[in-house]
């Protein structure tokens, strides 16, 4: 092959790795903020009167006395000095599987496409004021999120973006 061929070529792999990894960051990001808000509307007393205090209702149906030390866990960072992936995935399991509990449904032998769609339909009942909110934070991004507007496409009628799916949904760490 042509030299200049073989440049266009990599720099089309290194646009095509860079742009994966785009997605992947999207999709962490949908994922933390959809059950940040599903977990804590039905596990905990996630209120529209409770605006911008999500994160703190979210660390409560955790365990975690506040959010501080859910960021503490999460990030290594203040008096805990060591990421605690494990305690924090236990949390994350035991909180979901209280969720689905409330709709009948065990976490562990209850197929993974029965509880995806168990999943949508407590987003879709969310209140009007957190599906405009997770919406409005995915498609037109927010501190934390650096991502281009293209990723965040939801289908008609769905309040789940695309790529969040029966296979990944669930990935919490």
């Amino acid at each position: 092959m042509r030299p200049t061929i073989l440049r266009r070529l990599e720099s089309l792999e290194r646009e095509g790795r860079a742009n994966e990894k785009t997605m992947q960051s999207f999709l962490i990001c949908a994922r933390s903020k959809l059950w940040q808000i599903v977990l804590g509307h039905y596990l905990g007393e996630l209120t529209v009167e409770q605006k911008g205090s999500e994160l703190k209702v979210f660390a409560k149906v955790l365990g975690y006395a506040s959010d501080l030390e859910y960021f503490y866990e999460l990030t290594g960072r203040g008096p805990l000095k060591d990421r605690g992936s494990d305690r924090l995935r236990k949390r994350y399991s035991d909180a979901c599987g209280r969720l689905f509990a409330k709709v009948g449904l065990d976490l562990e032998t209850t197929p993974s496409d029965v509880l995806f769609d168990a999943f949508v339909k407590m987003v879709d009942q969310l209140p009007g004021y957190w599906l405009q909110r997770i919406r409005s934070e995915l498609e037109n991004g927010n501190s934390f999120m650096r991502v281009p507007r293209f990723y965040a496409r939801f289908a008609p009628g769905s309040n789940v973006p695309f790529g969040i799916t029966a296979e990944n949904y669930l990935c919490l760490l």
